[in-house]
């Protein structure tokens, strides 16, 4: 089962929408954190029935910044315990032998000790007119040892995204804890959903779509090359194409 978090940097457009429903199709996540969503409940709402899932929780915008908001499948057993401006706290089979804690959180509580306790690859870009970037890693997954003894088999995933600065994480946990049944139950959902995204990224986005893909592995290699020689304008450039082509997807 696999879990997604992203600051989405805003949920009012319809470019981000589209790619919310990408990867979640894409990764079939049962539980989503979504953290600066910058809207109100109703989009909120709409959003939820655009992915599918059966639930929310939402931690209110706070006038136009921040927004917290969790999304879940009635195919897990989610209980939120708490939340604030910073966090939606939730607990998975409750009272049970399998249960598990899991924290959305947004914020950073400790600067000083940042790249001292979080080394790892950049998950967040911001590129200036000037051909000048900065690179950043803030965006983490955090798990303590006895829930990756539950879960050996778990991966973090940072995947590449247009439409926020910041990469969307997925955690995918594969364990004793799972819920997920038996082994040939998860290959079937594995194939069935390969196909159904076969099915929907030919018929309904045709060259759109592939143009897209191909720019993504284009802007890819070109934020490497950027973050030797200190020039984005390539990067930039290929950004405002992906744009482009999104909105036009957006409204197909």
């Amino acid at each position: 089962m696999s879990y997604l978090a992203w600051n989405c940097h805003g949920l009012g457009n319809l470019r981000t929408g589209r790619e919310l429903v990408e990867i979640i199709r894409a990764k079939d996540p049962v539980v989503v954190f979504l953290a600066k969503t910058l809207t109100d409940d109703a989009r909120l709402k709409f959003v939820q029935s655009s992915i599918d899932f059966d639930y929310r929780w939402v931690v209110p915008r706070v006038g136009r910044s921040r927004g917290l908001v969790l999304y879940w499948k009635a195919s897990i057993n989610l209980t939120v315990e708490g939340s604030d401006r910073y966090y939606i706290d939730a607990v998975i089979d409750k009272n049970t032998e399998n249960e598990w804690r899991v924290t959305g959180f947004y914020s950073e509580p400790d600067t000083a000790r940042r790249h001292k306790a979080w080394r790892s690859k950049f998950t967040w870009g911001k590129h200036f007119e000037s051909g000048v970037s900065i690179w950043e890693r803030l965006d983490r997954c955090l798990v303590t040892n006895s829930w990756f003894m539950k879960f050996a088999g778990s991966r973090v995933y940072h995947l590449t995204c247009t439409s926020s600065d910041h990469k969307e994480v997925v955690y995918s946990a594969w364990g004793s804890g799972s819920g997920l049944g038996a082994d040939g139950n998860i290959l079937r959902k594995v194939e069935r959903c390969g196909k159904e995204l076969g099915r929907w990224e030919k018929d309904v986005f045709g060259n759109v779509r592939v143009e897209l893909n191909r720019l993504k592995q284009v802007l890819a290699k070109d934020k490497r090359t950027a973050m030797i020689s200190g020039n984005n304008f390539q990067v930039r450039e290929i950004e405002r194409d992906i744009e482009v082509l999104q909105d036009r997807e957006a409204i197909m």
